[in-house]
C-alpha cells in the first residue's frame, strides 16, 4: 500500500514538474528577450523624407516614359521642373543624420516609405542625366552622389528590405557618376572621391542589418498570436538569428557557401529571405563604391601630375584617406597596375580568385535571362573573373 502511495505521489510530482516546465516554455514570454530601443538622431532625415509630398502630375506621356526608363532629356527636365522641391529635399536630407524611425516589426513594415525613397532617388538620377546633357559635370556629379548618399542612409535602423533598397539607390547613382569621372576637374574629382569615401565609411555592415532583422522578428513574435510568444519559439528564433549574424561576420570567401538554415518551422516562417543574396549585394556594393572612389582619386592625381601613379599608396592622403580594401578579399587592398598610359583597377570578385584584371563576362545560355540582362558584364554571385573598374558596373 505504501509503495502504491509513493508511486502515486511520484507520478503527481512528475506531472506538476512537467506542467511547470511546459508552462515556462510555451506560455507567452512577456519580459524575456528584451529589444534595445533605437537611438534616433535629432534632427533626423527620416522625418524630413516622410514629409516629402507626392510627385506633381505631369503629362501621361512623360510619366509612361519615366516608368519605362525610356524618357528623353526634355521629358526628364519637364518632370524635374514640376518637382524641384523633391530635388532640394533629397539633397538637404542626404547631409543630415539618419536612422529609420518607423515601426520595428514585420507586421507594420512601411512599404510606402521605401517607395517614396526610391522616387526621391530617381529624381536625383534624372537630375544628373539632365545636367550631364547640359555639360555641367559638377552638378551632375552632385546629384549622382546625393542618390548614393541617400542610399547609404536607408539601411540605418532597419533590416534586409532597407539594405536592399539602399544598395539599389547607390547603384543608380554610380551608373550616373562613372561617365563623369574624366569630365571632372582636379578639385571636383578629389571632392567627389572624398565624398564617396565618407559615404562608404557610414555604410551599415551586413551583421548589423541582420541584428536589426532579429529585433524586428522578436518584436513581431511578441505582438503576434499567443502561440508565437512562447519562450521556446523566441529562443529558437533568437538563436537562429545569432547564427546568421555570426555567419555574416565571417569574410566573404571564407564563410560556408550557404547560410545556416532554421531548425524549427516558426523560425523558418520569420527567417530573412535570401540572406546569401543580400550579403552578396552588400559586398558588391562596397566593392563598387571602392572602385569608383579610387577611380575619381586617380582622375584627380592624373590631372595634377599628367600621369597615373605607380601604386595606389601615392593617392594617400591628398586624394584618399587610405587605399580601399577589397570587400571580396578583406585582407587585401584593391588590385592596381599601370597598363600603358592608362591603368587596371579591380576587385577579385565573388569567386575569390585573382584573374589578373580579367573582367567578368557571364555566359548565359537561358534565352529569357539573356534577353532580360542589360549586359553580360553584370556581377552575379556565381560570376567568374574580376570586378574591373569602369567595366563591371
Amino acid at each position: 500500500m505504501m509503495v502504491s502511495n509513493k508511486i502515486r505521489i511520484a507520478g503527481i510530482v512528475t506531472v506538476v514538474v512537467l506542467g511547470v516546465i511546459a508552462a515556462w516554455a510555451f506560455l507567452p514570454a512577456t519580459g524575456s528577450f528584451p529589444i534595445p530601443p533605437r537611438k534616433l538622431p535629432s534632427p533626423n532625415a527620416y522625418d524630413l523624407y516622410k514629409q516629402s509630398r507626392p510627385p506633381q502630375k505631369v503629362s501621361k506621356q512623360v510619366e509612361d516614359a519615366l516608368d519605362r526608363n525610356k524618357a528623353s532629356i526634355d521629358q526628364m527636365r519637364a518632370y524635374l521642373t514640376a518637382n524641384s522641391s523633391g530635388i532640394a529635399l533629397g539633397e538637404r536630407g542626404s547631409h543630415m543624420p539618419y536612422s529609420y524611425g518607423g515601426a520595428r516589426s514585420f507586421m507594420d513594415s512601411d512599404k510606402s516609405y521605401y517607395s517614396q525613397m526610391r522616387q526621391l532617388s530617381w529624381m536625383q538620377v534624372w537630375q544628373s542625366r539632365v545636367k550631364t546633357a547640359d555639360g555641367d559635370a559638377e552638378a551632375a556629379s552632385r546629384a549622382a552622389l546625393t542618390s548614393m548618399r541617400m542610399g547609404g542612409q536607408i539601411p540605418h535602423g532597419t533590416g534586409i528590405e532597407g539594405a536592399l533598397t539602399g544598395s539599389m539607390m547607390e547603384a543608380r547613382g554610380r551608373r550616373c557618376e562613372w561617365p563623369l569621372v574624366d569630365k571632372l576637374t582636379t578639385s571636383q574629382a578629389r571632392a567627389s572621391a572624398l565624398d564617396l569615401t565618407a559615404i562608404d565609411a557610414q555604410e551599415v555592415s551586413p551583421s548589423d542589418t541582420l541584428r536589426e532583422e532579429k529585433w524586428m522578428g522578436l518584436s513581431s513574435f511578441k505582438t503576434g498570436p499567443v502561440f508565437l510568444r512562447s519562450r521556446i519559439t523566441l529562443a529558437h528564433f533568437s538563436n537562429h538569428m545569432d547564427d546568421l549574424i555570426d555567419y555574416a561576420n565571417q569574410p566573404y570567401n571564407v564563410r560556408p557557401k550557404v547560410a545556416p538554415v532554421a531548425k524549427d518551422k516558426w523560425s523558418a516562417l520569420f527567417e530573412p529571405l535570401s540572406v546569401d543574396t543580400c550579403l552578396f549585394i552588400r559586398m558588391n556594393n562596397y566593392a563598387q563604391n571602392a572602385l569608383l572612389a579610387t577611380s575619381l582619386a586617380l582622375r584627380a592625381y592624373y590631372a595634377d601630375h599628367k600621369a597615373y601613379p605607380v601604386t595606389l599608396q601615392a593617392l594617400t592622403p591628398a586624394y584618399l584617406p587610405q587605399v580601399p580594401h577589397d570587400p571580396f578579399a578583406p585582407a587585401s587592398e584593391l588590385k592596381y597596375r599601370l597598363d600603358g598610359k592608362s591603368y587596371k583597377l579591380y576587385s577579385i570578385g565573388p569567386d575569390g580568385v585573382d584573374d589578373g584584371g580579367k573582367p567578368i563576362i557571364n555566359h548565359i545560355s537561358d534565352g529569357y535571362l539573356k534577353k532580360k540582362m542589360r549586359d553580360t558584364s553584370y556581377v552575379m554571385p556565381a560570376s567568374h573573373g574580376d570586378v574591373v573598374a569602369g567595366i563591371n558596373l
